[in-house]
């Protein structure tokens, strides 16, 4: 008895497994037929699976397979079988679909109009309508069921959004844009999400037909209703989007005026121009911050922060007259002879007066006198001194004092030896060697840096001790590596056209010498330090065609990459050079940065 009922309860067991495994394989060949568009075979699958478990996949997919091969009647028998067992907006929709499949306009727009008279007040089932008619492109249907939701809810619940997605699709773009501005009225909280929709809706580039239409629309808005911010703040939104830095300069400048704020949209703007390298503009407005006088509490700020975006303006743009770089002298002797600063701001605005001095307008003796009373200066931080003696001791150079330089670096790294600005001293130090001949004692200090915890310093250390090794081995003379290493001072003196020459007369000496990708490297480092950008990308393009297995070859593609971002202005090409790092050196030190730069790209361009 024991037996039996153990055999009764094994051949169970194993039926249901078999049953299982049916089924599985039953499906597995019912999505294969539906993937490679076997309708016909796959229907017959497809029977079973639903016959089995009516559920949505098996009936979603069984509809379409009907609907694919034409067999209507059998389409609307299932539909309506699914309806009845249901009773859902889903299933009384897949009902409509096959109608619209089959061509019956009749049967069809009569289901919609049960829908729509049947409407009910619940905003949940009301968006759940609204989809799935989207879905079935009934977009003019699912407009007319939410203008009735809106009636019966007296507007307590906003369809805007869901509207506007509806006219988008439509391509009524004027309508879209109502439907957005009425959201506004509704409640002005909403201009965040008004902003995260238009920005994700296609074909608000500059100038288009959509964004022509926002901004006339807002113009009138503001127009009409100069109270209502939202307007202003939406239009200034757009035009900065748009890059238009002068109208949502003038945009924001009258909104600050008209609600006599204090300012802080103004520093948003200013802070936005800077980001994006529109320093003139950053200019202006910490001008009219300026204007405001010392009673605004964004006096000093706007005080620091303009000479600060002169001095990014002088630094990174080509153009720049020497009489500008002369008034932003002016402007830091007036802040630092002012009572506006306290002592370590004031500190920080001299150490940033010795470098205009020193590298922009020759002044490094007076650069260097600046720096050593403010080295001697009490109560300034440790740190911030030895900032100051580096630079002290890189104006030194200049001057041809390279011996106090090195004595200068020297006390830094002794003070700071398990510190960056240790490293940094020590780094400065090696090439003080370099630029001198110590070729082996320059050596041994890079051997060190190698392991910095910086990667700047440790790439810099690796590059210039792959130098002097490859080239010391090669010539026991150290004629082009001298002849290197002097141009390499040279260019840290400014003096461009006497390192040209020093350059060019290695490639004279030997036209493929090994030294060749490094001259390269150095002919677009000065070409960029001179703002001469098309040729700077010339050089390194140089390096990526004819020396792409050299050490140099994935700095100079990110290089190359970074030109044509900032200076050229082509992300799109900035964009594929950045990919063809990623692609051609994954292991390099620049990877993490490069795809950062790529993505980055790739959400503006797309």
């Amino acid at each position: 008895m024991v037996l039996r009922k153990s055999c009764l309860l094994f051949l169970l067991f194993f039926l249901f497994v078999n049953l299982q495994a049916q089924e599985s394989s039953d499906q597995q060949l019912a999505s294969y037929y539906y993937q490679n568009k076997e309708y016909e075979k796959a229907i017959l699958y497809y029977k079973k699976l639903y016959i089995a478990e009516p559920s949505d996949v098996f009936f979603d997919a069984l509809l379409n397979c009907y609907i694919n091969t034409e067999q209507y009647k059998q389409a609307e028998k299932l539909a309506k079988q699914h309806l009845k067992n249901q009773k859902t907006l889903s299933a009384k929709l897949s009902l409509a679909k096959v109608y619209s499949a089959s061509s019956n306009q009749k049967k069809e727009q009569a289901l919609y109009q049960s829908l729509y008279d049947d409407l009910g007040e619940n905003p949940t089932e009301i968006i759940q309508l609204n989809e799935e008619l989207k879905s079935l492109q009934q977009y003019d249907v699912a407009l007319k069921v939410l203008e009735k939701a809106d009636q019966k809810l007296k507007g307590s619940y906003p369809f805007n959004t869901y509207k506007a997605e509806l006219y988008e699709l439509k391509k009524d773009y004027s309508s879209m844009i109502d439907e957005y501005l009425n959201l506004l009225e509704v409640n002005e909280n909403y201009i965040s999400q008004v902003q995260a929709s238009l920005a994700s809706s296609d074909g608000f580039e500059k100038n288009s037909p959509q964004s022509t239409i926002l901004k006339e629309k807002l113009l009138k808005k503001v127009q009409k209703k100069p109270n209502q911010i939202m307007y202003s703040e939406l239009l200034i939104w757009i035009l900065l989007k748009e890059k238009n830095y002068n109208m949502a300069f003038i945009q924001s400048k009258a909104l600050d005026k008209r609600f006599k704020e204090k300012g802080d949209r103004m520093v948003e703007f200013a802070q936005m121009a800077i980001e994006n390298k529109q320093y003139d503009y950053a200019i202006k407005t910490y001008n009219y911050l300026l204007e405001k006088g010392e009673q605004s509490p964004y006096y000093n700020y706007a005080n620091r922060k303009l000479l600060s975006a002169y001095k990014q303006k002088i630094t990174t743009q080509r153009g720049v007259s020497l009489e500008e770089i002369q008034q932003l002298k002016i402007k830091y002797l007036e802040l630092i002879e002012s009572n506006r600063l306290n002592r370590s701001k004031r500190a920080q605005a001299i150490q940033e007066l010795a470098e205009i001095e020193a590298k922009y307008l020759n002044q490094s003796a007076l650069a260097i006198d600046r720096l050593g009373a403010l080295i001697n200066q009490s109560g300034l931080a440790a740190d911030f001194k030895a900032r100051c003696k580096i630079d002290m001791a890189d104006y030194m150079i200049f001057e041809d004092r390279i011996w106090d330089a090195a004595l200068n670096y020297a006390q830094v790294e002794k003070a700071f030896k398990y510190d960056k600005i240790g490293e940094q001293a020590k780094l400065k130090s090696a090439k003080v060697a370099y630029y001198t001949g110590e070729f082996k004692w320059a050596k041994a200090q890079l051997d060190v840096l190698k392991g910095s915890t910086s990667k700047l310093i440790a790439n810099d250390a690796m590059w210039l001790s792959v130098i002097i090794t490859d080239n010391m081995t090669k010539d026991s003379t150290h004629k082009a590596l001298k002849l290197f290493s002097k141009a390499d001072l040279l260019i840290h003196q400014h003096k461009y056209k006497q390192a040209i020459q020093c350059l060019d007369s290695i490639l004279i000496i030997d036209a493929e010498h090994p030294l060749r990708d490094d001259i390269y490297f150095k002919r677009y480092e000065l070409d960029y330090l001179q703002k001469n950008y098309v040729q700077a990308a010339a050089y390194l393009q140089k390096i990526v065609d004819d020396h792409s297995e050299d050490i140099l070859a994935d700095n100079a593609l990110f290089k190359l990459a970074e030109l044509n971002e900032n200076q050229l202005l082509a992300p799109d090409k900035a964009a594929d050079l950045y990919f063809k790092l990623l692609e051609s050196y994954p292991s390099s030190v620049l990877g993490v940065e490069a795809r950062k730069r790529f993505r980055t790209l790739q959400e503006k361009i797309n």
